[in-house]
This record gives C-alpha cells, sequence and structure tokens, in this order.
C-alpha cells in the first residue's frame, strides 16, 4: 500500500509495465542477436493474437529477490502452500511476473510466483501475500519457447501485433503469463505461456 501511494500503482503493476517497455525498448533498438531476430520473424508470420475478456481473479503469491532465471524456490514455496490448501486443477491458474535484468541490477530483480484463488477463499496468514489481478480485454498470445525469450514475445504483441489491431496496451492494468507447463519437465527445457497484455480501444488518429 505504501508503494502504490507514492507511485501511484501497485508493485505488480509497475514490475509488468517497466518489463513490456523494455521489451518494446529492445526491439526498437535493434539490439536483437540473430537467433533472436529469427524468433522474431519466424512469430510474426505465424502470429496469433486473441482478445479476451478476462474477469478479476484473486491472487496469493510467493516474491522472491535475486537471479530471476533461478526461480525454482518460489515456485516449491506457492506450489507447497497451494497444495496444503487443497487449491490445483482446473479454475486455478499459475501466473509469473518479473522484473527486467536488464534494468534492475540481477541482485535486486524480484520474481512473484502467482495462483489464483476460487471465490470466497479466506486469506490466513502464512508464507503468501495477496494482491489481485484487474479483469477487462486482454492480448493473449500463446508462447512455447526458451524462457530467456519472453521479453521479445512481450515485444511482438506490442510492437508487431498491437498497432494494426485497433487495440493499445492499458497502462493501467498490469501484465501476466499464464504458466501451462513446467519447463523443468519439459523435454526441451520450453516454457508453454499464455502471455496476457492488457489493452484498450486505440485512441482516434
Amino acid at each position: 500500500r505504501a508503494f502504490g501511494a507514492r507511485v501511484g500503482e501497485s508493485p505488480l503493476e509497475c514490475l509488468s509495465r517497466v518489463r513490456v517497455e523494455r521489451a518494446a525498448e529492445l526491439l526498437a533498438a535493434g539490439t536483437d542477436k540473430v537467433a533472436d531476430i529469427a524468433f522474431r520473424a519466424r512469430r510474426v508470420l505465424g502470429m496469433n493474437v486473441t482478445v479476451i475478456d478476462l474477469r478479476a481473479r484473486d491472487i496469493a503469491y510467493v516474491r522472491k529477490k535475486g537471479d530471476i532465471m533461478a526461480v525454482r524456490p518460489a515456485w516449491d514455496a506457492l506450489l507447497a502452500w497451494a497444495a496444503e490448501k487443497g487449491l490445483g486443477g482446473p479454475g486455478v491458474d499459475f501466473i509469473g511476473m518479473a522484473d527486467d535484468p536488464t534494468l534492475v541490477p540481477a541482485e535486486d530483480c524480484r520474481f512473484y510466483a502467482c495462483a489464483t484463488l476460487p471465490d470466497g477463499f479466506a486469506r490466513e496468514p502464512g508464507p503468501v501475500e495477496y494482491d489481485r489481478l484487474e479483469g477487462g480485454p486482454h492480448a493473449v498470445y500463446e508462447f512455447y519457447d526458451r524462457p530467456d525469450r519472453i521479453i521479445f514475445a512481450y515485444g511482438l504483441v506490442i510492437q508487431d501485433w498491437m498497432p494494426e489491431s485497433g487495440y493499445e496496451q492499458d497502462p493501467g492494468r498490469p501484465c501476466f503469463e499464464i504458466n501451462l507447463n513446467d519447463p523443468a519437465s519439459d523435454p526441451e527445457g520450453k516454457s508453454q505461456l499464455r502471455i496476457c497484455v492488457p489493452v484498450r480501444p486505440a485512441a482516434p488518429g
């Protein structure tokens, strides 16, 4: 609450906004490596973005500070808590958010491992914190690739798809990623995600 009072947005909203802005800057500056340029071209040619009206969801999360590529402890803590509370299966989404490591020193990067909560869930003290993800229209992109390319996927949605879509990013709501697999169990170590970028109708002109 103190953070929100100072900057006008929650920690989750702030880190999502900064991460998306950085993705757009990297692509605009032409700093992509050859492999990432190929990734971008391949995804643009076969890009499949759908605008979906998502409902608002309460979430519980575990926050980790440090290397955002070493987030297993946060997920382990969240999943252990979720299992204890009987949370899992259809209706519960597991969501990840992180600071951009190109903007924030590695030791200060924050990662949030989140689980959506059913209506009426009792918020009890414990190893998790609580927040709420706002609903509304989101541009949803199905991602299946290396975790280090997630930031470029945000750039694809914002720079390549959005300008011709009739939508613009809604800065008042946070972006998030719904996890559909465990990269540690994937044969190629890839992440399967639904990248969700909040949108609103583009302003005329």
